[in-house]
């Protein structure tokens, strides 16, 4: 597996405090943008035009004045486009007066904000992001993880307008800590989202879903609380094929986490020394980046070497990563997506923590792999976020559609399977936030299938 630089392709690329990314179609061309928050300074959006990646921010997104830190995006209106939310935070931790935005995508990448005035906008110090189902009714709503503020969770009871904080109804959502990560899948295949929240200097927080927004708190129960260590990155993944979700979270100077269930249901390490080694942990990417089947394993680092591992059958091998490494960057955050449309996942690396750096962008040498690129829509016809997907092989894969990964980013809202070298594709199967499933036989080999939601 050979990295390869493609930072050459950012023709729009400053000097910069580079923070959250996101990757996905804002302008409904079937190709992906960049989005990235700025913590000083205009925010960006670069789009892929004349085989290089260029600025194509509209005025109203720059917004100049704000601290971009985190971001993630998904259809709260239901027009069949992303909309934007960026945590605002120009301080450490606790209250503050800058308020977040949610800029609602119009069209053409024209865009309104209408989070200023809102009654429950943030004025916490936020860190992570994640649209997600809460009520299982396709109408996404938003956990809001603040950091020394109380965390948020916004229910979308039908469009901008019943957009409101429950966090305080119960189980804890709303609980005031030093809040870093959060992912928000159906982890269990219930038919109802949970929502997992990294915290730093305190015990991390597991909601589970029980169905139509009420959530109980179970950490501790399954062995995922990691109550000494200081939470950065986090993902769900399914890294040895056996159909049981994983996680993977990296602690700030402290031992990473690889946690699978054990046969009483808990959750126990097994990381090897390799993974568990402790930096200054930042963003944690999941990907199959060079096709053969097996996703492997990026983490992200501030001011000293980034971090790569194989995935060899299950096992993460710590390989060299080549441009990847990066020693001197000020990491912040990274995203993962096919920005270029040929079937190999880019890596954006964004940089900017306390120095003003350009971004990097990678991608993995070809290898003569093949692949499937599955994306599942809403109603409305935008990215399903919070649905899983499973190629139903001997050994299964699964992939979750991010809704805002781990520690200020979102990765690209599509499930993409590497294939090695087989030349058909298994059986998918879609579960759909809502409960709602649909297997699928027979899809293009090479190629990115989009699937509507199943009507009637």
């Amino acid at each position: 597996m050979e990295i390869i630089d493609k930072t050459h392709l950012l023709k729009s690329n400053p000097l910069d405090l580079s923070y959250g990314v996101t990757i996905q179609d804002f302008d409904g061309d079937g190709k992906s943008e960049i989005f990235v928050a700025t913590q000083a300074g205009p925010n960006h959006l670069y789009k892929l035009v004349d085989g290089g990646f260029t600025d194509c921010t509209p005025q109203v997104l720059r917004d100049s004045d704000s601290s971009g830190i985190g971001v993630a995006a998904a259809d709260l209106t239901g027009n069949g486009l992303p909309d934007i939310y960026i945590l605002n935070t120009g301080t450490f931790m606790g209250p503050l007066t800058e308020p977040d935005r949610l800029f609602l995508n119009e069209g053409n990448l024209v865009f309104r904000e209408m989070m200023e005035d809102h009654p429950d906008r943030n004025l916490g110090a936020g860190r992570s992001i994640c649209w997600t189902d809460p009520l299982g009714t396709m109408r996404y709503g938003l956990y809001l993880c603040n950091y020394g503020a109380p965390n948020l969770l916004f229910v979308n009871g039908g469009g901008p307008g019943a957009f409101r904080n429950m966090a305080a109804k119960g189980a804890g959502l709303g609980m005031v800590m030093g809040g870093r990560s959060v992912i928000s899948q159906d982890f269990f295949g219930k038919n109802s989202v949970d929502i997992f929240v990294l915290n730093e200097g305190g015990p991390n927080l597991f909601f589970r879903g029980m169905g139509g927004g009420q959530f109980e708190e179970v950490a501790e129960v399954l062995g995922l609380d990691d109550p000494l260590c200081l939470g950065s990155g986090l993902q769900a993944a399914d890294l040895d094929r056996d159909g049981e979700v994983e996680f993977l979270w990296a602690n700030w100077e402290g031992p990473n986490r690889l946690m699978k269930r054990d046969a009483a249901g808990r959750y126990v390490n097994v990381a090897p020394e390799s993974w568990e080694r402790p930096s200054k942990a930042r963003t944690v990417i999941v990907a199959d980046l060079d096709n053969d089947g097996w996703e492997e394993v990026f983490l992200n680092n501030m001011e000293e070497p980034n971090r790569l591992f194989r995935n060899v059958e299950g096992q993460l091998v710590e390989v060299d990563p080549g441009p990847l490494l990066l020693p001197d960057g000020a990491g912040t955050a990274a995203s993962v997506g096919d920005l270029d449309g040929d079937g190999m996942l880019e890596i954006y690396v964004a940089h900017g923590e306390s120095m003003p750096q350009r971004n990097r962008l990678f991608s993995c040498n070809p290898q003569g792999h093949h692949f499937v690129r599955v994306q599942p829509l809403t109603p409305s016809g935008a990215p399903a976020v919070a649905s899983r997907v499973e190629l139903l092989s001997e050994r299964p894969q699964l992939r979750f559609i991010d809704g805002g990964s781990g520690y200020l980013c979102q990765m690209e809202p599509v499930a993409h399977f590497g294939l090695g070298l087989e030349r058909t594709v298994p059986p998918v199967r879609i579960t759909w936030s809502d409960g709602t499933c649909r297997v699928l036989d027979g899809l293009a080999l090479d190629d990115l299938t989009q699937v509507t939601y199943p009507s009637g």
